[in-house]
């Protein structure tokens, strides 16, 4: 098992307190199906900042990562009546949701070259 540490952040302090969840994926089912992903991890949010240590198999060179700041506490990324998110989400290489749906993996695929690998990405909301 290798280290990834993900880094979601955001500039404003007064997120409010929930969780944030942290999908590390393969191609298969990202963003969002959890039961797809190689690891995931729960952080609260505390000053409007998160970080986690995720263990990742030590076979895994390339993924891509997903954060959902789940605001209404439902577990799952509430969107409007076209699917776009309600509440924040990040990918790794900071890729936005476009019009035409999520972020596709292999825009935000990177290569794991060292341990702890650090993935900071920006929070969208």
């Amino acid at each position: 098992m290798r280290c990834l540490r993900v880094a979601p952040k955001h500039g404003n302090n007064h997120i409010p307190p929930h969780q944030r969840r942290v999908l590390c994926k393969r191609a298969n089912g990202f963003p969002s199906e959890a039961r797809k992903a190689v690891t995931i991890a729960e952080v609260a949010i505390r000053g409007g900042q998160a970080e986690v240590d995720v263990e990742v198999p030590a076979l895994e060179r390339r993924l891509a990562v997903s954060v959902m700041h789940d605001e209404s506490g439902n577990g799952k990324m509430d969107g409007n009546f076209l699917g776009i998110p309600l509440e924040g989400y990040a990918t790794s290489n900071n890729v936005p949701h476009s019009m035409i749906g999520p972020p596709r993996y292999k825009d935000a695929e990177f290569e794991i070259r060292e341990t702890p690998a650090i993935v900071q990405i920006k929070m969208l909301y």
